[in-house]
């Protein structure tokens, strides 16, 4: 019912990446994958799968909305599926996330990142199915429909131990010239979640391979420095394209997260509207209004959180009063 993260089967982009990692010996938090037919086990004895589908095929309408955000409010926990919970929580611990493993994130097509809600908890098995549901009923949102114009095909979820980092940051790793590689770090105190949301100020870096010992940061140790260096190196061997990368730094071990193909498109560009920039892959806040607005005019410009944020900056904009928009894959 509940698969193992490092299991070899494809559930997602997400996961699959997170389970390669587990596979190659990288650090990663201990989880499980919950399958996308947990959700339909829990829809059958009220609903079942034609309902689900019905609802959720061509345009969906305010009230299809509704409905199935209550269905997902009342979803009991399958007695079939409490057992494997329960086990895989015993294993898991506490904190934990639940967070999504939709088939358009994290791809080399697409990264949907900022799309999926990820639910942070305590408790017992009943705590975590009330997370699930969550993300669920999220993913099946207006918000999602409204920025791709479609529901994800497949969601299946990850369910692992959440890590109170006390440093962490995202890297975006340059493949692009392999003489010069380099490591583009943002580093920030506590968790990366203030980061990724373009919350909280972040010290930048510029790691090399082939230069150690050359960097000083007012956050990391230099044995720190040199672990994230030799970490981002194996990653840069193992993946062997261009990823951005979210880590931590846990009982001095760094802890990988997440990783993400750097998708190719049109270099950053200096486009604002009403003195925001557009992210062509993610999702912040967002309204009806502001899409139609700049769905005509502005498509793809840069296609990752941490590129955005980084010309932002460089640009001389608050990042956070920015909204971030999704639109198609169009040049």
């Amino acid at each position: 019912m509940l698969v193992p993260l490092d299991c070899p089967q494809s559930f997602g982009a997400k996961a699959g990446s997170l389970g390669q990692l587990l596979q190659a010996g990288f650090s990663v938090p201990r989880g499980y994958i919950i399958p996308y037919e947990v959700m339909f086990t829990a829809l059958e004895p009220c609903y079942g799968k034609s309902w689900f589908y019905r609802l959720t095929d061509g345009n969906c309408t305010l009230y299809r909305f509704n409905k199935l955000a209550s269905a997902f409010e009342g979803l009991v926990l399958p007695q079939i599926v409490q057992l494997p919970l329960e086990e895989a929580l015993s294993n898991v611990g506490q904190p934990w996330i639940a967070r999504s493993s939709a088939d358009c994130e994290d791809s080399r097509l697409t990264s949907g990142a900022g799309l999926f809600r990820s639910i942070q908890g305590t408790g017992d098995a009943h705590a975590v199915w009330r997370a699930v549901c969550s993300c669920w009923a999220e993913a099946f949102a207006p918000g999602v429909f409204l920025a791709i114009g479609k529901f994800p095909k497949r969601l299946d979820l990850i369910f692992q131990r959440y890590i109170r980092f006390t440093k962490s940051g995202v890297c975006l790793l340059d493949r692009q010239s392999s003489v010069n590689e380099s490591f583009d770090v943002e580093v920030v105190r506590g968790g990366c979640e203030p980061l990724t949301a373009g919350s909280a100020p972040a010290e930048r870096l510029k790691l090399k391979r082939q230069e150690p010992h050359k960097v000083s940061s007012e956050i990391l140790t230099i044995a720190e420095i040199d672990r994230l260096r030799n970490v981002l190196s194996r990653i840069s061997d193992w993946v062997g394209e261009s990823s951005e990368i979210e880590w931590g730094i846990h009982q001095d071990e760094i802890v990988i997260t997440q990783v993400r193909p750097v998708i190719p498109g049109k270099p950053p560009a200096r486009h604002f509207v009403e003195n925001q920039w557009i992210d062509g892959d993610d999702i912040g806040a967002c309204t009806t209004a502001y899409l139609g607005q700049c769905e005509s005019s502005l498509i793809r410009l840069v296609n990752k959180k941490f590129v955005a944020r980084r010309a932002l900056k460089m640009a001389g904009i608050p990042v956070g009063q920015c909204g971030f928009l999704q639109f198609g894959s169009n040049d």
